[in-house]
């Protein structure tokens, strides 16, 4: 009668007459960590730690086309969303020594580059998760204009592992058939409807003709909430919020898409609002709300 030691080593070496030889486990591991140290290596992230003594939930953070991480979490006031492991990393530098997403073909990869940043950022969160207490129902991803087209493509592409994104002042595709969600994800939407960069009624980026365009604010909402089985129409909240130092009053509203079958849809509406809204602390405090209240199902 064979042993158990005397069968692992026939199929050892039936690996390598058949297949040329089987990995083990480990081996596959410790290649996975070097390709993934190799790609951090060219660019690596920024990591603000929260306290890990118990799972933490984490925070991709995206720039928009031009900026940098460090400067999207000022920008955003991520130093006030306590409790939160928050990750912002850089874009690569185009031609004329802007950083940009590869997010969809409408923004802002504009001069044809090759980057892949679906590869890039599953780099990141494997290297965050592989490093830190992370919680993993608990991942979501915020970016604003071409860092809201990318966190609408990763909801696309990684929605086993995102819980939620917040886009601001971006838009997903503008075919929707593009994006195909393997899981549920919540989405959060924040436009200004005076927005004249990344228009509310769809356009081109910088106007460019060349450019494919990308869609309006309705569309873009639209989309998530025919993918997420979301009841029509929303419900628009009693109370609105001052999210604009730049806009008197409480200007923004909030239109809720709640009960939805694959994560719950939210559109906050800055009436006045420009491009880039002068964001005040209340914003960080109903992001992180809006967040906590949408772990993964």
């Amino acid at each position: 009668m064979y042993t158990r030691t005397d069968v692992a080593w026939w199929l050892w070496v039936l690996c390598w007459m058949v297949l040329g030889g089987c990995d083990r486990p480990a081996a596959r591991a410790d290649r996975a960590r070097g390709a993934r140290s190799e790609v951090l290596a060219a660019r690596p992230y920024r990591l603000r730690a929260a306290d890990e003594h118990r799972p933490a939930p984490l925070l991709v953070a995206l720039h928009g086309y031009g900026s940098s991480g460090e400067a999207l979490a000022r920008y955003f006031r991520l130093d006030e969303l306590d409790g939160f492991i928050v990750v912002a990393p850089d874009g690569t530098r185009d031609v004329h020594g802007n950083r940009f997403w590869n997010a969809t073909e409408a923004c802002c990869n504009l001069f044809g580059a090759t980057v892949d940043d679906v590869a890039y950022l599953t780099a990141v969160l494997d290297d965050v998760q592989a490093t830190h207490n992370v919680d993993s129902r608990r991942i979501y991803v915020a970016g604003h204009s071409n860092g809201g087209f990318m966190a609408n493509r990763l909801a696309c592409e990684l929605a086993p592992r995102i819980a939620a994104i917040v886009d601001v002042a971006g838009a997903g595709w503008y075919d929707p058939a593009r994006c195909r969600p393997d899981g549920a994800v919540a989405v959060l939407h924040v436009h200004g409807d005076g927005d004249a960069i990344i228009r509310p009624a769809g356009g081109r980026v910088f106007d460019i003709a060349h450019m494919p365009p990308y869609p309006s604010v309705e569309a873009t909402v639209g989309a998530w909430t025919a993918k997420n089985r979301c009841p029509a129409p929303p419900r628009t909240a009693a109370a609105r919020f001052d999210f604009d130092a730049d806009v008197p009053g409480e200007e923004t509203r909030v239109d809720r898409w709640e009960r939805c079958a694959r994560g719950d849809v939210e559109r906050w509406t800055v009436e006045g609002g420009s491009h880039t809204p002068a964001f005040t602390p209340s914003f960080a405090r109903e992001l992180g709300r809006f967040l906590r209240a949408h772990p993964k199902r």
